[in-house]
């Protein structure tokens, strides 16, 4: 059942009749898994109808509820009330992706405060265009409500309240209380913020292009070069908030009359906040959900200026260098597969008959065979023996190897970032280095990283993925001075073999020093692949036949996007998922 708290007794009908318009919401919506809500009545209340940042849960406070309104008006308003409520967890934005994505297109155009009141006002749109066909009387009626009840809350009205009736008119007809007046441009912004919106409301893939023009809209209307929402005024007529949508809290003025009618509207509404409250009493991954996050932003083409709106809009305000790895952990996801098998001997075969000689093991002396031959055993002459072929074949390792990440950050090996994209030869590298080490780790086996240029940096042995992908994200852009004693230390470090991985594009400058390398820890088992980035196919170098020749396999890359499948295919035969 739901918690209830009352200022009185007297208001216990309408906490009766909230629950009921609850409970028949869900059934209007076939009882989706959402959690119970908050019924209370405070009159004092910054916010009648809204969602706990802290808790997930929904709020709804009967003091909302407008005053000339009995139970029987009260009632399906509340019922109404509550549709709104479900179909954002539902309907519009329904997820945590999709809230970013529009979040992310939003921001493009104004400040992060007025980019989430942008997609609230577009999800009111989508979600209440859908009520008013299904359920258009309780619909009308609640809006209407709305809409009167918000403009008798203040003496003056904010210019964002005059532009919300204004859009709700434009786009549904609902008439403008008469104390309120609206001008030209917010009446010709109101009629494009409509337009834009009845293109897109059926078309899931539009909405954060359509978050993107209200936006412009929205900041021709009115600039506003602070963190601040346009068109509030900032007088007593409103209300502090702290603003979840920036790594730093800020505060964010709302004009009473604009939570009237559409609750704060910088609030985080989608469907992963009603899991999030179901799922509370479990322990929550943090890594694993910003993983979880990345993942689904690269399934569905979005860019990293999508996954920052999408950990924004989530509360992970943490700063683009502490999530960038998420990034790469999607793009890596299920890139490599690697095959590790053990070479076995299954047996003998007969190949052919031979003579049996004195001093050959008497073992091999095949009696029948000899027999056969000639009716007296005489050694050397009629005895024989069976020329015998072993055959093997090969089996799934029941180990398998450390893996041993080195990565080439000099300046050569350029890294290109921008808000949409990542490139160069570096991205490439990492996207093969986060694919190997994320299918070392799935395996169970060790892995530690070097990041090196002209010094190098490295982690420890670890099953953890955190400190060796930071390792690997740390660019130092200077020359290529192979980490050979670091190489050497992490190697005689190791419980088992060792599988080093090294990308590079340029040759070393310590090639000496490193064909020793090369060789030492091959005669110990240890296996070193050295990816050469732009080298020739053709001709190889005298320091690549060097290292081939001490143990190293070398693959010259003409182009660095063939970088990855080179990994797929050497690396196939060391493991294997």
């Amino acid at each position: 059942m739901s918690r209830v708290s009352t200022d009185s007794s007297s208001n216990s009908d309408f906490i009766e009749l909230a629950q009921r318009a609850w409970e028949q919401a869900l059934i209007d919506f076939y009882h989706p898994p959402l959690p119970e809500p908050e019924i209370e009545n405070i009159a004092d209340a910054a916010s009648f109808f809204y969602i706990d940042s802290e808790s997930w849960t929904i709020h709804l406070n009967t003091a909302g509820v407008p005053h000339y309104m009995d139970a029987n008006e009260a009632e399906p308003y509340l019922r109404s009330v509550c549709h709104h409520e479900i179909q954002h967890y539902l309907l519009c934005p329904y997820d945590g992706v999709t809230n970013g994505f529009m979040f992310a297109a939003a921001r493009r155009k104004v400040n992060d405060s007025t980019a989430m009141f942008v997609c609230n006002l577009f999800a009111d749109l989508v979600v209440d265009s859908k009520l008013l066909k299904k359920y258009p009387l309780l619909t009308h009626s609640r809006i209407n409500a709305s809409i009167h009840e918000s403009a008798l809350r203040v003496r003056e009205h904010s210019p964002l309240w005059i532009l919300i009736v204004a859009t709700y008119r434009a786009m549904w007809g609902f008439p403008i209380p008469a104390l309120a007046k609206v001008d030209e441009s917010t009446s010709t912004a109101a009629t494009a913020i409509a337009n834009v919106a009845w293109k897109s409301i059926d078309n899931e893939m539009r909405w954060a292009k359509a978050c993107e023009k209200i936006a412009k809209i929205i900041a021709d209307w009115m600039p506003q070069d602070n963190e601040q929402l346009p068109g509030c005024g900032l007088d007593k007529s409103g209300k502090e908030t702290a603003g979840d949508t920036t790594a730093d809290r800020i505060t964010i003025w709302i004009p009473l009359d604009v939570d009237a009618i559409m609750g704060n509207p910088i609030e985080v509404r989608n469907g992963d906040l009603a899991r999030k409250c179901l799922q509370k009493e479990s322990s929550t991954d943090q890594e694993a959900e910003l993983e979880d996050l990345a993942i689904d932003v690269e399934q569905r083409g979005g860019n990293l200026e999508d996954l920052e709106g999408v950990y924004l809009a989530a509360g992970f305000g943490d700063p683009r260098e502490s999530w960038i790895r998420f990034w790469y952990r999607a793009k890596a996801k299920g890139l490599l597969q690697f095959d590790v098998k053990e070479r076995k001997y299954s047996g003998s075969s007969p190949l052919s008959p031979q003579t049996w000689r004195m001093g050959d093991p008497i073992e091999d002396l095949d009696i029948v065979q000899s027999l056969q031959s000639f009716p007296i055993i005489i050694p050397n002459i009629s005895t024989r023996k069976w020329l015998k072929t072993m055959s093997d074949g090969t089996t799934q390792s029941k180990s398998f190897p450390d893996m041993l990440v080195v990565i080439d950050s000099s300046g050569s090996m350029t890294w290109g970032m921008n808000p949409k994209s990542i490139s160069g030869p570096y991205h490439t590298a990492l996207v093969a280095a986060f694919a190997s080490i994320d299918v070392a780790w799935r395996m169970g086996s060790r892995i530690a990283a070097i990041n090196f240029s002209s010094d190098s940096r490295a982690s420890k042995w670890s099953t953890s993925k955190v400190e060796i992908e930071r390792t690997l994200l740390t660019y130092q852009g200077e020359g290529t001075v192979a980490p050979v004693k670091k190489i050497t230390e992490l190697c005689q470090s190791a419980e088992s073999n060792v599988m080093v991985v090294i990308m590079t594009d340029a040759e070393i400058v310590n090639w000496e020093k490193f064909v020793d390398l090369v060789r030492n820890l091959t005669n110990q088992g240890h296996r070193l692949f050295l990816f050469h980035i732009s080298a020739s196919r053709e001709k190889k170098s005298l320091a690549q036949r060097a290292l081939e020749d001490a143990g190293a396999v070398i693959y010259p890359i003409k182009s660095v996007k063939d970088l990855p499948g080179l990994v797929i295919r050497e690396v196939r035969n060391m493991y294997r998922l």
